[in-house]
């Protein structure tokens, strides 16, 4: 695991070390690794997010019916299946 030192004005120092331990993480390092994880999975979930709109503003759209999810799982299969195809 790396690690990282920053500096922060007093103010800032004390408000980490109250919320680490308002919150029961061990230490203010834990509390900023959790803050860090949050603001990576928000990212994520925005660029998915925003993946899946260009997706719907691509092209026609088509009704998932039951037969549609059969049809693409008999395609997936058959990819896995014989990737070089």
């Amino acid at each position: 695991m790396a690690s990282i030192q920053i500096t922060l004005p007093d103010e800032l120092k004390e408000f980490v070390d109250s919320e680490a331990a308002a919150c029961g993480y061990e230490g203010p390092g834990q509390y900023v690794q959790e803050l860090l994880r949050a603001a990576w999975k928000q990212k994520s979930k925005s660029e998915l997010e925003a993946k899946l709109v260009e997706a719907t503003e691509s092209g026609p759209t088509v009704e998932a019916t039951p037969e549609f999810w059969t049809e693409l799982r008999t395609r997936i299969r058959r990819r896995v299946e014989n990737p070089q195809s």
